[in-house]
This record gives C-alpha cells, structure tokens and sequence, in this order.
C-alpha cells in the first residue's frame, strides 16, 4: 500500500467495519500509521479498471489485508474485500501474498482473531490451514466472542 492509497483502503474499510464511533479521519491516520510501522505491512488488491468504472470515478482497490510481525510470529489483524469482489479468489491472493512477503518469511506461526459469529471467514481461515487455539471472550467491543485461530507456517509458504 502506498500513501495514495490511503484515503481509499480507509473508505473500503469503513464500509466493510461500520462503526459510527470511528470516522473516516479515524480510518485514514490509522492506515497512516500503520504504513509508518516497521512490523506492519498493508497490502492492497486492485481489479483492473474499465472505462465506465473511470467515468464514475470508481477506485480499483477492491480488498487489503493487515498484519504485524511480532517476535516469532505474524499477527493477521484485517483481511477485507468489498463486497462485490467477494468469492473471486481475492481474500486467498492477498493471504498467500501475505505469507510469502520478505517481512513474514522467517515467523513459525500465524495467528488471527475472528468473530465467532462469521462462518464465511471461519470456513475461509478452515480451508486455508488454520485451527483453534483458543475462544477469547467479549474480545470485541460490542462484546462478542473471537475465535483465536493459528496455523504453523509450511514450507509452501516461503
């Protein structure tokens, strides 16, 4: 993700984490600061635009994964595809991009949280490898419960 990308990965994650006490500021100097950690690496996915997509001033970036290396392993904070670009395949790219970037490649294990109410992304993490290692309660503001989920890194991940 680069500095222009920005204000657009801070709009897509406003329409896909609503949260009327975080304003669309918020959004931009978190994603600003994200980009000006060491341990941090936001990656962006673009489709490929077309003229009418143009004319109605539509931005390509169309999903962005999150995550932090910390000590010996990476912590996946975020993975977010809008919502018409969901179940292309775009979650899957930005996950193995993930695990193959030069800041990851050297970490054991990864871990994520994610809402005990989402079955589309428990089954997505499922698919891709990850386990249960434990239920942190009321992990989330609104009180819900998370699934703490790992996955050991593999040699297909380098």
């Amino acid at each position: 993700m680069t500095v222009e990308d920005v204000p657009y990965v801070a709009a897509l994650d406003e329409t896909i984490f609503e949260d009327p006490q975080v304003t669309i500021e918020d959004r931009i100097v978190r994603f600003e600061e994200e980009l000006a950690r060491p341990f941090a690496v936001v990656l962006v996915a673009e489709q490929e635009m077309t003229v009418e997509a143009l004319e109605r001033n539509e931005d390509n970036i169309v999903g962005y994964l999150l995550a932090w290396s910390t000590f010996d392993e990476a912590h996946l904070l975020n993975i977010a595809v809008s919502e018409p670009s969901r179940r292309k395949g775009i979650a899957k790219q930005l996950l193995d991009a993930f695990l193959t970037h030069e800041k990851f490649r050297d970490l054991h294990l990864v871990v994520l949280e994610v809402r005990v109410s989402n079955e589309a992304a428990k089954k997505f993490y499922e698919k891709e490898g990850f386990v249960l290692s434990r239920t942190r309660r009321s992990y989330y503001p609104d009180g819900e419960d998370a699934l703490e989920l790992v996955r050991a890194r593999s040699e297909g991940d380098a």
